[in-house]
């Protein structure tokens, strides 16, 4: 009777219409709960609150009968957010409202048009908060049992909450009960609660039929062994195709704590039959790269112990040297990472799962070792071409050399970015990190094209000056420095397509994989290019150090004297120095002696 007289404008009665529904529903009721008189004065105050005789009567009414008019007027929708608020304004203007009043219809009017949605998004972690209380008591019925279906079929579980059947009938009893408090009808709320309890009572399996939100909030109220039989029935049910069964799991998977449930999952093949074999290439390639790895330190050790095994140290630990070594264990580092990354965790290419703490940690060491790598490169591209920046582009030889070394800023940006990022605090967003991750594979390529261009810019002029004279050091210097730098520039624009396809494909998980991997093997063409490159010079050096093996000496002494005329001249005309862009003439060029293979692979 309340709810008739409170709201009419549910019905869309007249006030007349309203009363003789309520005289209607009170035939044959005792006398003492008649509430004729009562209900017309309800309904003169919801429709009229700001008339002097319905408010002098509202001013005499206990504070829970005020409470339940004030959201009566907040349920009337034919009346705008803003019209409402000049009416409790005024109202309250009037008669100087209880600071519980007041609340009310501040906390009214701020959630009055908010929908079901929008409500539980922000209020999925404490859906009893007196805002969603009162915004619930403003809804019609029908609304009201829509909010219930919302809650009891497990939908608000879409907001990230975990909660089990007995969390969601007990926010619902904290609504019925609060409505019940303003005199406002339940029964049919109360019958809608008793129905969904009917059906998770009598079910004990995940249900094809069910939608979604059923079987999550369902299986999150059952123990440990319930939810491994449950895993094991619909593993076993003809009724879940494989699909059926992929997508229920995703809904299920963040709500797991055990890690036994988690991988009577992984091992169920219903699940992982047409992701498995995906999962294997992309296990038994990093795999594979691995054996690589440890094949290139072989070489690379037996290099070192052959040609540069000397007595003294030095040689050993020439820069180049150093930074090969660590290029290599970066490379070994991010196999290892994506092996685990995929081997521990199939479930993270499965089911995208982002509930453990090792995600992270791998997230972070897949910025890490990458990062070591490129520096490490470039570290080994800028010795290898230092002594001809110094001849090709003197004046800014050395603010190249500064570039180089400063470049691990933007490397170790990503890392810095991905850890406040993983850990969740505010303003470090996987957008910024994706963006730093941009600028550094931008970095490495700008500078692997400045290197290379320097490199194959000298290698060319001592081609053209040198004549025949040119040694094998020299023929290998430009195919293997120019295939290990053009190898970069494509991992470096193969590179740039992960932040791309993370930012605006992030359902492509394909795709992602598939750029990654790519990098990487491009990661090792290029350290494998570097490790033939020295071995083909150390060798040659060797070869040339033997009793017999001076042709090429002997053929480049007997040019030189043949040109020796020329360099008389060339002696003469470098009293006059000249110009252009900053580089040497041409004199000068072809006076310097050539710089000794081992200086450029030291």
């Amino acid at each position: 009777m309340d709810y008739i007289c409170g709201r009419p404008f549910t019905w869309h009665y007249s006030v007349n219409q309203t009363l003789d529904v309520a005289q209607y529903l009170n035939h044959g009721l005792p006398q003492s709960l008649s509430i004729d008189n009562d209900c017309k004065d309800i309904v003169g105050f919801v429709v009229s609150p700001l008339n002097q005789r319905t408010s002098d009567w509202f001013s005499h009414q206990n504070i829970k009968k005020q409470r339940a008019l004030i959201t009566n007027i907040c349920a009337d929708f034919s009346q705008s957010t803003q019209t409402l608020e000049v009416v409790f304004f005024k109202l309250n203007h009037t008669l100087t409202l209880d600071a519980i009043l007041q609340k009310t219809i501040t906390d009214c009017l701020y959630m009055r048009d908010g929908g079901i949605e929008q409500v539980y998004y922000n209020f999925a972690g404490w859906p009893t908060d007196d805002l969603v209380l009162t915004w619930y008591a403003s809804r019609n019925i029908w609304t009201q049992l829509d909010i219930i279906d919302f809650l009891l079929s497990g939908w608000i579980l879409e907001f990230g909450s975990r909660y089990t059947i007995n969390d969601v009938v007990n926010i619902v009893e904290v609504y019925i009960n609060f409505t019940d408090y303003l005199g406002l009808p339940t029964s049919l709320a109360s019958s809608e609660v008793s129905n969904y309890l009917d059906w998770y009572n009598s079910t004990d399996r995940l249900s094809v039929d069910a939608t979604g939100g059923f079987n999550v909030l369902w299986f999150n109220s059952q123990n440990t062994s319930l939810q491994i039989r449950a895993i094991q029935i619909f593993c076993n049910d003809p009724s879940f195709s494989p699909s059926d069964a992929y997508n229920l799991v995703k809904l299920i998977w963040p709500n797991i704590i055990d890690t036994s449930v988690r991988q009577e999952i992984q091992s169920c093949p219903k699940v992982t039959r047409d992701h498995r074999f995906d999962f294997y290439i992309e296990f038994f390639v990093f795999l594979g790269f691995v054996f690589v790895d440890g094949g290139m330190i072989i070489a690379f050790t037996y290099l070192v112990w052959k040609y540069d095994n000397t007595q003294e140290t030095k040689r050993i630990l020439t820069p180049f040297n150093i930074g090969f070594v660590i290029s290599i264990l970066s490379l070994l580092g991010t196999n290892i990472i994506y092996m685990c990354y995929w081997k521990l965790y199939l479930s993270l290419r499965i089911l995208d799962d982002s509930t453990v703490i090792e995600e992270g940690f791998y997230y972070i060491l897949s910025y890490l070792f990458p990062a070591a790598w490129k520096f490490s490169y470039l570290y080994v591209s800028y010795i290898r071409s230092k002594t001809l920046l110094k001849r090709v582009w003197p004046r800014w030889a050395d603010l190249i050399g500064i570039l180089c070394y400063l470049s691990a800023i933007p490397f170790i940006l990503p890392i810095i970015f991905s850890i406040p990022e993983f850990i969740h605090i505010p303003g470090f967003t996987p957008t910024r990190t994706w963006a730093v991750q941009t600028a550094s594979e931008i970095m490495l390529l700008l500078l692997d094209m400045i290197l290379l261009t320097a490199f194959v810019k000298y290698v060319t002029r001592i081609n053209i000056d040198a004549g025949d004279s040119k040694s094998d050091h020299f023929d290998a210097i430009p195919h293997y420095g120019s295939a290990a730098s053009g190898a970069c520039l494509l991992l470096c624009i193969v590179a740039l397509t992960r932040p791309l396809i993370e930012a605006y494909l992030p359902e492509r998980a394909d795709l992602l994989t598939g750029s990654i991997t790519v990098t990487v093997g491009l990661m090792h063409v290029v350290s494998g290019i570097l490790l033939l490159m020295k071995w083909r010079l150390v060798s040659r050096r060797e070869w040339s150090s033997h009793p017999g093996a001076g042709t090429v000496e002997k053929r480049t002494a007997g040019v030189s004297g043949a040109n020796s005329t020329k360099q008389m001249i060339n002696s003469r005309k470098s009293t006059q120095p000249e110009t252009m862009n900053g580089m040497q003439s041409q004199s000068e060029i072809h006076s310097f002696n050539i710089v000794p293979s081992h200086i450029l692979i030291s």
